[in-house]
């Protein structure tokens, strides 16, 4: 998929942590002037520590504010595939996080890539999202994932 345009910062270079790809369930809602929209699904295509990139049908602006749920799946099912959307919302642990918008990708296919970077979550989803990378080798600063 080609690049149309290309806004924001990111790379290898300025990541703590390293990412994989991943398909994994999210979906966020938008914070603004104290106002939170509606929820909106879609779906990770990698995930680290601090941050993911997903495909989202709409553009969202820099620096935007979101209120992201990450859909983990159950801890038997980790590290069997890096296709994790097969489970249902219910089947997984949700994890809340608030994140801002990093860069955004548009795709002359249609469609945005966009990177997210997680800025406050509490101690018990710190926690499921940690025990969650560990299984997939990923909470490791200066690994040699970096994508």
């Amino acid at each position: 998929m080609a690049n149309e345009e290309f806004r924001g910062e990111t790379g290898a270079e300025r990541r703590r942590y390293p990412r994989i790809p991943i398909k994994l369930q999210v979906s966020y809602k938008c914070i603004e002037k104290g106002i939170i929209s509606k929820p909106e699904a879609y779906l990770a295509e990698d995930l680290g520590a601090g941050g993911l990139a997903m495909r989202s049908s709409r553009c969202l602006d820099l620096g935007q504010m979101l209120m992201l749920s990450l859909f983990l799946p159950p801890a038997d099912a980790e590290g069997t595939d890096k296709d994790l959307n097969v489970f249902t919302e219910e089947e997984c642990v949700t994890v809340g996080i608030l994140s801002r918008v990093a860069w955004s990708t548009s795709f002359r296919e249609g469609g945005y890539l966009i990177g997210l970077q997680f800025l406050d979550l509490d101690r018990d989803d710190r926690r499921r999202l940690k025990d969650f990378l560990t299984n997939f080798q990923l909470d490791e600063p200066d690994s040699s994932l970096y994508t």
